[in-house]
């Protein structure tokens, strides 16, 4: 569980650092609109509002912003601008009013629909948040950090079976990536759906024979399944692979001591002793 530890730990920091990225402010142009005529004062305040939003000055910056929007008020750019800075200030509610405001005039722009997702995961709106991010998939189906995202936060709501099938494409979108097996199969463990635990850990075993996890997971699945045949098998041959794999060499020595199989028991622990040497 590491890996997905990391994840969500990651997650949680971006819930609780919104991001200075720039990105919303320096959009010049609103999509949809590349040959429209810009007001000359909406420019020049808008202008004024990324210059003050450089310097930190986010006050003057919202200010300057809310001049640009009375003279152009179709501008999903400008509403994204004022929305951004309403959060950073701490007007959350008044910064998501404006957020939906600038998804309404630009609903394919990933950057409105990303900060609204933060928002709500910052307020424990979790399954909010996930529909943003299931928008963004739509938009941008092949980015691998949304999809991540949308797959922690099922994970936090309950939806295993969502963060399975996120899981999966993900795995097939990175070239088949062992760690994203080793999440999957995790997922199926826990619910106890033991036969695609088995496939899983199984393809990993084939994709990465040299990686502990896949024979971890195979056998703990036989364990919880009740076959400790099969566990101690996995094990075994995990073991014949790398004798240096010390969870492997744990749980089948856990396994000997249930069974009272003491000879069993020490005897693996002088291999390891022998190849410690």
């Amino acid at each position: 569980m590491k890996g997905l530890t990391s994840l969500i730990s990651i997650l949680i920091a971006e819930i609780v650092i919104i991001g200075c990225s720039s990105s919303l402010r320096l959009q010049k142009v609103d999509k949809g609109t590349s040959g429209r005529h810009y007001p000359r004062q909406a420019v020049h305040h808008f202008t004024q509002g990324v210059l003050y939003d450089l310097q930190g000055d986010y006050k003057s910056a919202l200010l300057a912003y809310q001049e640009a929007s009375l003279y152009d008020t179709s501008s999903a750019t400008i509403y994204g601008a004022m929305a951004e800075d309403y959060i950073r200030l701490g007007k959350i509610e008044s910064g998501m009013l404006l957020l939906e405001k600038a998804i309404k005039k630009d609903p394919s722009n990933v950057d409105y629909h990303a900060l609204l997702a933060t928002v709500y995961t910052r307020m424990g709106l979790l399954a909010m948040a996930a529909q943003e991010y299931e928008k963004i998939k739509k938009i941008t189906p092949f980015d691998i950090e949304i999809r991540y995202k949308l797959a922690t936060l099922y994970l936090l709501t309950g939806q295993e079976g969502k963060a399975v099938a996120e899981f999966r494409t993900i795995y097939k979108l990175e070239g088949y990536n062992p760690e994203v097996l080793v999440k999957i199969g995790k997922l199926y463990l826990q619910n106890k759906k033991y036969d695609q635990a088995v496939q899983t850990f199984q393809e990993l075993v084939q994709q990465a024979p040299d990686s502990e996890d896949g024979y971890i997971g195979l056998g703990e699945t036989y364990q919880a399944m009740g076959d400790t045949t099969k566990a101690v098998e996995v094990y075994q041959q995990g073991l014949t692979v790398n004798p240096n794999f010390h969870i492997l060499r744990h749980n089948l020595s856990e396994i000997y001591s249930s069974r009272k199989d003491w000879k069993a028991a020490i005897d693996l622990y002088k291999q390891a002793l022998q190849h410690d040497s």
